[in-house]
């Protein structure tokens, strides 16, 4: 027999509040609806329409560009408070009858804090803080040990729901410790990133409860975002212990605020429509990375900054020199600006150039890239085309688009799993669908040769 799925994760009725808007307060009462698919509803009840209440209207007024925010909060029946600095109108809608109009109105928010005091004797149990997840899929439940708890990961096993709250992320907090929301939502995107590269769809938790001995205290609904289905999972849902392990032993804070591996995930996760933009989003992840390692890696620079700060000095002297010496310069009608111009860019002599630093970050993470080697320099190439003159000319490739796009979803894959540290076997798609183990002793690029150029 079928499961049913309900369709409404939260719900409270008979509730009272206000919305207060610049010098405007309205009293009202509505009902609170909080959907599986992240969407946060919020319907009050009709009003009249009066001097109090006309400032709906221009709340609702599609003359400026920007949507009207407004604060909201109330409370249900038992207590429990809700509250939003980020609330707007969905809907609007008058109903004229010839004694009175009413306003019909429905209010939605991009973050929601719904809060609940507990009595006495409800403080004593264990604390659970939960994240719900859409479209996350697991085989049962995995668990891993943190400094912060216990973190558990659940899910469905198949779902085609990806909008859809499908599973949670748990953290069981030690006895009598309070939660640190800031480091557990951390911990929390940081396992929903590995996770993401897993299941090949970037994922984001819609709603976060803390449960104090199985009653909810509190809870945050960020609202529904877009979902996409999955694409080239890296790993298998039916066994993501160990995935889940590597994300809070190896993916720490410290390692994506040094790699900007973090945004690369995100970019990499992507699913344009368009191949073009699937490779301009790839590449932007890839670039990204380099532009990190660049920043941090005094050896991606041409010189030391203290060496070239000396032989940029001498260059800005000389060039100067030379538009006021050379009577050709000194004529053109621009001189003073061309000058300034060239001065700008000398700041710009001391860096590689993207495939020179592409190189040097392949081999200082020993990437294994030996089978693919040879197609490096045509997706560098085909990416300068793009950028400087829009050219996606495929007569002007040895192969499809979609090949060169393989080939950087490969490259990236390795790249992120190897400045992660995982190691064993991984989905490849760059020559049909296989599994094949991430090696990195001896499949490194040859580029001694190329960086001493």
């Amino acid at each position: 027999m079928a499961i049913r799925k309900p369709k409404v994760f939260y719900q409270a009725h008979g509730c009272s509040g206000e919305i207060s808007w610049k010098d405007f307060r309205l009293p009202i009462k509505f009902s609170l609806t909080c959907g599986r698919d992240g969407r946060v509803s919020i319907r009050p009840r009709k009003v009249r329409v009066s001097n109090e209440t006309r400032f709906l209207l221009e709340l609702n007024s599609s003359s400026g560009r920007q949507v009207e925010t407004f604060s909201f909060s109330g409370y249900d029946k038992h207590g429990m408070k809700c509250e939003s600095s980020f609330a707007y109108i969905s809907h609007l809608g008058t109903i004229c009858t010839p004694n009175v109009g009413k306003i019909n109105f429905e209010i939605s928010t991009n973050r929601l804090c719904i809060d609940r005091e507990l009595k006495d004797a409800e403080h004593t149990g264990s604390t659970k803080v939960v994240y719900f997840v859409p479209g996350l899929k697991c085989f049962g439940t995995v668990a891993s040990e943190t400094p912060y708890g216990n973190v558990k990961v659940s899910g469905v096993s198949e779902t085609k729901e990806y909008d859809k709250i499908t599973g949670a992320i748990t953290v069981e907090l030690p006895d009598d410790e309070s939660p640190n929301m800031d480091e557990l939502d951390s911990l929390v995107r940081r396992v929903l990133d590995v996770l993401s590269l897993a299941e090949g769809r970037f994922m984001r938790w819609n709603y976060r409860g803390i449960f104090i001995d199985r009653q909810l205290k509190s809870m945050v609904c960020y609202g529904s975002t877009t979902k996409t289905e999955p694409r080239f999972p890296l790993f298998t849902h039916l066994n993501l212990e160990p995935i889940l392990h590597m994300a809070i032993e190896r993916y720490s804070e410290a390692l994506c605020e040094k790699t900007g591996i973090n945004l690369a995930i995100e970019w990499f996760l992507m699913h344009p429509r368009y191949l073009e933009a699937q490779f301009l989003t790839g590449m932007t992840a890839l670039e990204h990375l380099i532009h990190m390692f660049e920043k941090h890696n005094p050896r991606a620079k041409l010189l030391p900054t203290a060496v070239f700060r000396q032989v940029r000095n001498k260059l800005h002297v000389s060039l100067e020199n030379v538009f006021q010496d050379l009577p050709s310069c000194a004529a053109l009608p621009n001189a003073v600006n061309a000058c300034n111009e060239l001065l700008g860019k000398l700041n710009d002599l001391n860096r590689r150039s993207l495939r020179r630093n592409l190189y040097a970050f392949l081999k200082h993470y020993d990437v294994p890239v030996s089978d693919i080697e040879n197609e490096i320099p045509r997706l560098i190439d085909l990416r300068n085309n793009v950028v400087h003159i829009g050219d996606f000319s495929e007569s002007k490739l040895n192969q499809p688009l979609s090949f060169y796009i393989a080939v950087l979803r490969e490259l990236l894959t390795r790249i992120i799993l190897v400045v992660i540290g995982y190691e064993g076997e991984y989905r490849s798609y760059i020559n049909g669908h296989r599994w094949i183990p991430l090696h990195k002793s001896g499949e490194s690029l040859k580029i001694d040769n190329v960086l001493e150029r």
